[in-house]
Parts: C-alpha cells; structure tokens; sequence
C-alpha cells in the first residue's frame, strides 16, 4: 500500500523543481544581470578602495562586477541541484506491493515511475525520502544571501559616504538626492528572516523518528518566500541608485598614497634597495599628498621614461585594467549561468 510520504516526497519535490527553476533561478540571474548592468556602465569610474586598512585604487565597475560574479556561481550551483523523489511503500521495501503483484519488478517501476516527473530517483531510503536536495538547496541560497547581506553593507557604506545618491526628476529638471539606507536594510532583514527558515529546514529534514518524520511536512513551506522577497526588493532598490561620480573623485584626489602599490613595484623591477623600508617612511601615518609623491619618485634611481611615467599617474588614472575586467563579466557570467547576459 501507498503511504502518504510517497505522496508527499513527489508533490514536494515537484513544487521545490519548478519553484527553483521558474520563480527562484530567474529571479537571481536579474539580480546578476543588474550588478552587470551597473558594473558595465561604471567600468570606467575609478573609486578609492581599501586593502588592511591601507587606501588603494579599483573602479565601481569592478567592485560591481565581483558581487556580481559571486552570486552568479551560487545560483548556478542552485540550477543543478538533483531533486529526488523514492516510491516504495512503508519502510521503504516495496513489501505489500510485492506480495500482492507478485510478477512485477516494483523497484524498476518505482524509478520508471519517479523519473517520468523529472525527479532523480533515490533507490534507498527509509519510509521518509532522504531530502538531500533540500539540505544542498537551503546551504545554497544561504550562501547567495549572505553575499547579497555584504553586498547591503557595502553599498550602505557608499550611500554614507555619499558616492551613491538617488537622481529624481523634478519640473523636467533632475537633481540628486542622498539614497535612503531603509530600502537596503528591510531587504537584509528579509534575508535574515530567510536564513532563520533555511537552517531550520536543514536541521528537521535531515532527522528521522523511527522511520517516520512528521515535522518535514511543516518545515519545507517556509524557506524560499522571504529570499524571493528580498531579491525582487533588491531590484527595484538597485534602479534608484545613482552614482556621485564628483564625489568618488574628490575622494580619490585626497589620497595620492593608492600609488605607493605601482611605485613599489617598478622598484623591484629595476631592483632599488630597501623599496618597502623607503615606502614605509613615505606613507605610514603621514598624509601624502601629490607635492611628496612626486618629490620622492624624483629622487629614485630610476631610468627618465620610468620616472616620467609615474609623474604623470594620478589616483584617478591609476586603474589600468580594472576598466576592461569590469567590461568582461558579461561573457564570463554568461558563461556560469549559460545564457548571454547584454
């Protein structure tokens, strides 16, 4: 006879396939389309970043294009989950169903059975189907939004500092306002609300009572509504931005020590003793402005052309290839995903 978890398991895992691959997975590839999409058009933008502590040069293109990246592996990871399903009666031995159709291979009909609804199909459990899709499926959207939670902070960050505004079109004229932090905010607290769900899935899912688990049932409705929530606020958030660029310049025109990283490096090129003693005096804990950059590169033992080369860096011009890797993350996001993205 049928239980009810040959049922259950097969409805489920019909729900959480489609969920995946026509609600959720599209959802996701937008919201990496819109990190794309800001950072193929902010490739050229340089920005002030920082590495220990110490100030360094990238572009928004690129900051863009890395969370972009990184969620695109995860959702990627979430389209190839194998959901399965199992048939076979109480226990899981196919007992009744032998003893009264004693001529038919129940354990190969059970799989024809499973597969015909695009299930994998799970040859040994007990009564209650092992759920391994389930647990690899809540790790992976924890993953995806814990990444979308930094990416929150970060873009908070920038909103406070004031590189990112919100432009607003007032009597056909446009002006730009500072981007209220609240929109970014509720939708973390939709991930965390979601977080909470998806670790409970995966500690109740993965336990069985005397063969029988009649929490699952309860627990599996909860887990993917608040991500979804957060993902589409995320999208309609991400369309207000506007960036400063006038004030990610004034930044950068602060902070002529991004250079020290270029300056240090055609050092050991040409092989100039204590290059990291030199640079140490130069930066730590003094303010380095255009006037003692350019004085300390004047009195390095350097060929004309190298000095000539590095006299004319300024922080903003320091991006070198930043700018095209940015320009890049379409084709390679494509590539993850396995669709063309512009």
């Amino acid at each position: 006879m049928c239980t009810s978890e040959d049922i259950n398991n097969l409805a489920y895992g019909l729900l959480i396939k489609d969920t995946i691959n026509h609600v959720m997975f599209p959802v996701m590839a937008d919201l990496c389309k819109a990190l794309c999409a800001m950072a193929r058009n902010n490739a050229h933008i340089a920005m002030l970043s920082h590495s220990h502590g110490q100030a360094s040069g990238t572009t928004l293109g690129i900051e863009m294009a890395t969370f972009a990246f990184r969620l695109g592996y995860w959702a990627r990871r979430i389209s190839q989950v194998p959901i399965f399903g199992n048939f076979a009666g109480v226990v899981d031995k196919y007992n009744a169903y032998k003893l009264a159709y004693r001529d038919i291979d129940w354990p190969h009909v059970a799989q024809e059975f499973v597969t015909s609804f695009g299930l994998q199909f799970n040859p040994c459990t007990t009564q209650i189907e092992s759920h391994y899709h389930m647990v690899e499926l809540s790790d992976i959207l924890v993953n995806f939004n814990n990444v979308l939670v930094e990416f929150t902070d970060e873009v908070r960050r920038y909103i406070s500092l004031g590189y990112f505004g919100q432009m607003m079109k007032v009597e056909n004229e446009s002006y730009t306002y500072k981007l209220d932090p609240f929109d970014f905010a509720n939708s973390s607290c939709d991930l965390i609300d979601a977080k909470s769900c998806l670790s409970t899935i995966k500690e109740f899912v993965f336990t069985t009572h005397w063969k029988v688990n009649l929490t699952d049932i309860q627990v599996t409705r909860f887990g993917l509504a608040p991500s979804l929530m957060a993902y589409k606020k995320f999208l309609l958030v991400i369309e207000k931005i506007e960036v400063n660029e006038s004030r990610l310049a004034e930044d950068l025109e602060k902070n002529w020590v991004v250079l020290a990283e270029v300056i240090q490096t055609v050092m050991e090129r040409y092989n100039l003793p204590e290059q990291h003693e030199k640079l140490k005096e130069l930066t730590r804990g003094i303010y380095v402005d255009k006037e003692s950059i350019s004085s300390f590169i004047e009195n390095l033992d350097l060929p004309k052309e190298e000095k000539l080369y590095l006299l004319n860096l300024t922080p903003l011009s320091y991006i070198r290839e930043a700018e095209n890797l940015a320009k890049l993350i379409d084709e390679a996001l494509g590539s993850l995903l396995g669709f063309k993205i512009n």
